[in-house]
C-alpha cells in the first residue's frame, strides 16, 4: 500500500464509481435508494448482492461478500491490492506514481509496454497491406474469419530489418530500455534490428489486455523454427504468463472451467468456435505459476493437447501440475495426428463437445495411453517405477497417496508395495520448481466473534458498533469520550471495538472506504461493510447510543447476578456463608433496576 501515495489512492476511488464498475461485472437493477443483482461470488437465484451509490459500498446478504470498489476488484479479479488499484487507475485514466525510490524502474516498463503496442499496430497494418496477401490468405485458409484476426489483434512481420526499429528509435528511449524490450536485436557494429522477420505476429497480452509479447509463426514454405517467442523481459514471464486469459477469463470464471491448449492457432480455432474458456501456454513447458494462474478463475480443466507421442506425453506433465494445484482435471483426447486447430476441419462443434463429455480422467488416460509400455512384467515394473517418482514430485501429500493408491488398484499391483516405493521416493526427491499458493496475511478474527448479534446484550453492542460508523462528530465524540478501554475488554465484540474506536481517535468521522482498504481481514472487512449497508440515519442520536450502553450494562449485570446465584448454591451446599454474595446480589438488583433499558432496535 506504501508505494501508492493515500491522495493518489483516495482519487482512484473517488474516480470509480461503485455501481459503474460493478456493473461490468454483474447486471445490477435500482430498488430503492441502492442496486440489486446475483452475486457474483456464491451461486443464487434470488438476488440479494446490493450496491449502495450513496456509501460506495457492496454487499452479499447471502454469503456476506462486502466492500468497497477497490475489494471488489481485488475479491473478483482474483489480484492484490495495488495490481486492483492500477486496474482501476487505467479504467479512469489516472496516472499512478510510485514510490520514488523506483521510478526509472517503472518509467522503464511503461515505455517497453508502449513499445509493444507500437509494435502490435505495425503488425496490424503489414498484414493487410497487399505486400503481406501470401500471410492473410494463409491464415483465412487456415479457417480463421477476419473478424477474429481483429480480436486477437494477429498481424505479419514483413521480411526486412527494419520495420520496427524505426518506429520504435522515433521515442528516444535509452540504448538500455531498447535492449531490453524484447523487440530488437544489436547489430556487431552498432545499432539494431528486428527480432522478428517475416513471420505471422500473436501478440500475447497480460490479464489487463495490454500487449507485453509476441509470438512469430512461419507460413508456407518458409524454413526455420516453427515459432519464435519473446525472450524474457522486464514486463514479460512466459512462465507466468497465459494466452487469451485476457480475452477469456470471464467465461472461464463464469464456467468455472478452463479448456487448456498448446499452440495459439489451437486456442484462436476454439475460441472461433465457441468454445471461449480457453488458455494457452506461451511457447515453454506448463508450469506450476500457470497452474496458480489457472486457479484464480476455474475449478476444473480440460486439457486438450496435440494427438501425437509429444502432445499426449505434455499432457500427461500438465496434467500433473494443475493437479498439484488441487484442480480437478481431465484429459480430452484428440484423435492422434490431429490437433486442436486442424480438428476442426472437417468436424464441427458437436464432435469436439462429444470429445469434452468423454474427457478421461487423469490416472485412466495416463494407464490407457502408456498401454505400449506394458506388454511385460519388466516393462510395467519400470513403468509403475517412473511413474510413481513423477507423483513424489507432487506437494500435495493426499493427492499424491490417492494417485498412488488409484495406480496400483488399475495396475493390480499391492497398495502397500505402491506406498512403500512413493514413500522411498518422496523422501530422496526435492522440488525446486514448486512455488506454493502463498496465503494472504489475514489477521482473522475467531468465526463466533463475528456471528450475528443473539442476546439482548449483543444486540446492543452492535448497534454501539454501526454508531461508530456514524459521519455525526458530536454523537462520535461523545461515544469515544463515554466508552473507556475497560468497558470494552468485557464486550462480545471486543476487537472491532478496538479498531472502531482506535480509528476514531485519529479520524472524525471515519473514512470507511479508507478503512475497508487497510483491513487484511476479508472476514472483519465483510462485518464491517455490513455495519454500514445497515445504518440507521433515524437511531443515529446520544439518546439512542445511551440507551444501547444502558443495555449492555444491564445485561452485564444479569450474568454477575446468575454467577452469583450459583455461588450461592454452591456455598450453601457446603453448609458455608453466603450471605456476602446474597448483599452483594441486592445491590445489583437495586442498581438494575436504576437502569430500565428500552428494547433495541434493528
Amino acid at each position: 500500500m506504501a508505494l501508492i501515495a493515500e491522495h493518489i489512492i483516495e482519487q482512484v476511488r473517488e474516480a470509480n464509481d461503485v455501481v459503474d464498475v460493478i456493473s461490468d461485472y454483474v447486471q445490477l437493477k435500482r430498488s430503492g435508494r441502492n442496486f440489486f443483482g446475483r452475486c457474483p461470488f456464491h451461486n443464487e437465484k434470488t438476488p440479494s448482492f446490493s450496491v449502495s451509490p450513496d456509501k460506495q459500498i457492496y454487499h452479499c446478504f447471502g454469503c456476506g461478500a462486502g466492500g468497497n470498489v477497490i475489494n471488489f476488484i481485488m475479491e473478483h479479479e482474483r489480484l492484490d491490492f495495488l495490481s486492483s488499484v492500477k486496474l482501476l487507475a487505467d479504467r479512469a485514466n489516472i496516472h499512478i506514481e510510485t514510490d520514488p525510490a523506483e521510478p526509472r524502474k517503472k518509467d522503464d516498463r511503461a515505455s517497453i509496454y508502449n513499445m509493444h503496442e507500437i509494435a502490435c499496430r505495425v503488425f496490424d497494418r503489414q498484414l493487410n497491406d497487399a505486400s503481406a496477401k501470401t500471410a492473410k490468405d494463409y491464415l483465412l485458409n487456415r479457417g480463421i474469419s477476419e473478424e477474429t484476426l481483429k480480436t486477437f489483434r494477429v498481424g505479419f512481420a514483413p521480411d526486412r530489418w527494419d520495420t520496427v526499429t524505426l518506429e520504435v528509435m522515433k521515442l528516444g528511449l535509452s540504448q538500455d530500455v531498447l535492449t531490453r524490450s524484447g523487440l530488437l536485436m544489436v547489430k556487431n557494429g552498432g545499432g539494431y534490428y528486428d527480432r522478428f522477420r517475416d513471420r505471422i505476429m500473436f501478440p500475447i497480452m497480460d490479464i489487463n489486455g495490454k500487449v507485453q509479447a509476441f509470438g512469430g509463426r512461419i507460413f508456407g514454405e518458409a524454413e526455420g523454427a516453427k515459432y519464435m517467442n519473446s525472450p524474457e523481459t522486464p514486463i514479460y514471464h512466459k512462465g507466468r504468463t497465459l494466452y487469451g486469459l485476457n480475452l477469456c477469463r470471464d467465461e472461464i470464471r463464469t464456467s468455472r472451467t478452463a479448456i487448456l491448449v498448446e499452440g495459439y492457432m489451437d486456442l484462436i480455432r476454439l475460441y472461433q468456435e465457441g468454445f471461449q474458456n480457453v488458455v494457452a501456454g506461451t511457447g515453454t513447458a506448463f508450469t506450476p505459476e500457470q497452474a496458480g494462474l489457472i486457479k484464480r478463475f476455474a475449478d476444473k480443466v480440460l486439457v486438450c493437447y496435440d494427438g501425437d507421442g509429444a502432445g499426449q506425453k505434455a499432457a500427461q506433465k500438465a496434467g500433473l501440475t494443475l493437479l498439484d494445484k488441487g484442480l480437478d482435471v481431465r484429459i480430452i483426447q484428440i484423435p492422434n495426428g490431429e490437433d486442436p486447430d486442424s480438428f476442426f476441419d472437417e468436424k464441427d462443434t458437436k464432435a469436439f463437445q462429444k470429445l469434452i463429455d468423454s474427457a478421461l480422467d487423469f490416472m485412466t488416460f495416463v494407464l490407457r495411453n502408456n498401454q505400449a509400455q506394458m506388454d511385460s512384467p519388466v516393462k510395467r515394473t519400470a513403468f509403475l517405477e517412473n511413474m510413481v517418482s513423477e507423483l513424489a514430485l507432487m506437494q500435495n501429500e493426499i493427492l499424491r497417496g490417492m494417485l498412488a493408491g488409484q495406480l496400483a488398484d488399475e495396475m493390480h499391483v499391492p497398495e502397500e508395495a505402491v506406498m512403500s516405493l512413493l514413500k522411498r521416493q518422496t523422501k530422496r526427491v526435492r522440488r525446486p520448481d514448486y512455488v506454493p499458493d502463498a496465503p494472504a496475511p489475514q489477521a482473522k478474527a475467531k468465526p463466533d466473534i463475528l456471528r450475528r448479534p443473539e442476546s439482548g446484550a449483543e444486540k446492543a453492542e452492535f448497534e454501539l458498533l454501526r454508531l461508530h460508523l456514524s459521519q455525526d462528530e458530536s454523537l462520535l465524540s461523545w461515544l469515544t469520550s463515554t466508552i473507556s478501554d475497560k468497558d470494552i475488554k468485557a464486550f462480545h465484540y471486543v476487537e472491532i471495538f478496538q479498531m472502531l474506536h482506535g480509528r476514531l481517535r485519529k479520524e472524525l468521522p471515519i473514512n470507511h472506504s479508507r478503512m475497508l482498504d487497510e483491513i487484511q481481514s476479508s472476514e472483519i472487512r465483510r462485518f464491517i461493510t455490513r455495519l454500514i449497508n445497515e445504518a440507521r440515519p433515524d437511531l443515529e442520536s446520544i439518546t439512542h447510543a445511551h440507551q444501547c450502553i444502558k443495555t449492555v450494562r444491564w445485561w452485564a449485570i444479569q450474568r454477575e447476578m446468575d454467577q452469583l446465584k450459583q455461588l450461592m448454591r454452591d456455598t450453601d451446599a457446603r453448609g458455608e456463608d453466603s450471605s456476602e454474595y446474597f448483599r452483594r446480589k441486592v445491590e445489583l438488583q437495586l442498581e438494575q433496576r436504576e437502569i430500565k433499558p428500552n428494547p433495541i432496535s434493528m
